[in-house]
């Protein structure tokens, strides 16, 4: 069932707009900030904590000097898109494979464009070397990778690093950047028409290059995909989908936080496991908390003395389709990550799995059917309702 969200026509930046809004309201839970203004977004940032300080407050920030105030007045969270992009372009770069793990589970509704093309090694341009440009050489300067900037105006970023003069949309200035032999050119100007321009004219010089362009405005998107980009920077994209996560989906939030632990290994397993249960298709991630609202029946059967463990939720013989994989379990603010299949679940456990998308999870067929319950996981073979319960209530009278 879908709720239609309240709207109403006001200044988000007047404190009584947000009074008006229910940030004092019991049922309250948080507010995002996420205009194309980083100023308007510290003062709304600002005023909710100062009216409300237990509400968490969602804030995007472009500008290093904004969001460290964001931070001084307790933001809770603070979102900048090309800092979060060249994060992800680092995990490709040194974790490719926890790199496409991240990829689903982040995207799951929105998914971002990029080629099927390996990200190769050698020496990457970086045409535009303003905020996102900067994150993304800040990110990769210790990475070994050999990057050759190109800004319209290098004085203006009084940098020690040395930056040659142009736009990147001439040949000639791309020639002199080395982009015959380089291999991976960023197009990370804030000029839609430009970026597309340096990475038409890039592959008409070097047929090879992977590519990497900035989009600034929502509509141009199919544009960088008709030119071929290989992998394709949305700004909102970025904040919507981080934002969204954080409040929709908060475990998957600390499955991608934990998950920059694993080791290749550890990741390469995780692919495969995944792959098998979806046929290599895409998988979707479910929550279940084990409590009396979301699961009654496994709630009852470990009330009742029995015992339930991470396996029993993930897999059966009988429904080999709805098998899932445990990628989290957070207990008492502890987070345990791919918990092993004989660890004993508690009440009030929260547990993240992932699955197919064609078939519910046997964790969410077991939640509220005790009758499945009765016969997966205490093996009761009856199927006469009488027997059944004959065969339960003797099992029951033999539990301490």
């Amino acid at each position: 069932m879908s709720i239609r969200p309240i709207a109403f026509n006001a200044d988000t930046t007047e404190p009584q707009s947000l009074v008006a809004a229910g940030i004092n309201h019991p049922n309250c839970r948080g507010v995002v900030a996420v205009t194309e203004n980083d100023h308007t977004n510290l003062q709304i940032a600002v005023s909710a904590k100062l009216m409300n300080a237990n509400v968490p407050v969602i804030c995007r920030s472009e500008i290093e000097d904004e969001e460290n105030n964001m931070a001084s007045f307790g933001t809770d969270y603070i979102i900048n898109p090309y800092r979060t992009f060249a994060r992800r372009l680092s995990l490709l770069v040194n974790k490719p494979a926890l790199h496409k793990v991240q990829t689903w589970f982040l995207n799951q509704h929105s998914p971002e464009h990029q080629s099927g093309r390996p990200l190769p090694k050698g020496r990457w341009i970086i045409c535009g070397y303003g905020r996102m440009g900067r994150a993304i050489h800040k990110q990769l300067a210790n990475n070994s990778i050999e990057m050759v900037l190109v800004d319209t105006n290098p004085d203006e970023w009084n940098d020690e690093h040395e930056i040659i003069q142009g736009r990147g949309t001439e040949a000639s200035t791309l020639e002199e950047a080395g982009i015959a032999d380089a291999s991976v050119i960023i197009a990370s100007s804030d000029d839609d028409a430009n970026n597309l321009s340096i990475l038409i004219t890039a592959q008409q010089l070097n047929k090879d290059i992977y590519t990497i362009g900035r989009v600034g405005k929502e509509a141009n998107q199919p544009l960088f995909v008709r030119a071929n980009c290989d992998y394709i920077m949305r700004r909102s994209q970025i904040v919507a989908t981080e934002a969204l996560t954080i409040m929709s989906r908060p475990l998957v939030s600390k499955f991608l936080r934990f998950s920059n632990g694993l080791t290749i290994d550890d990741t390469e397993k995780l692919i495969a496991d995944i792959g098998q249960v979806t046929r290599n298709k895409s998988p979707v991630t479910t929550r279940l908390t084990l409590n009396r609202i979301s699961a009654p029946a496994l709630c009852k059967h470990m009330q009742s003395g029995r015992k339930l463990t991470v396996g029993d939720l993930c897999s059966h013989p009988l429904f080999p389709a709805a098998r899932g994989i445990a990628l989290l379990l957070y207990r008492d603010g502890n987070t345990q990550l791919l918990p092993d299949q004989d660890v004993e679940l508690m009440p009030d456990d929260d547990l993240l799995f992932c699955g197919t998308r064609r078939r519910p999870l046997l964790a969410l067929r077991l939640r509220d059917n005790s009758e499945l319950v009765d016969t997966l996981i205490n093996q009761n073979p009856h199927y006469i309702p009488l027997l059944r319960w004959i065969t339960r209530g003797k099992a029951e009278s033999r539990l301490p």
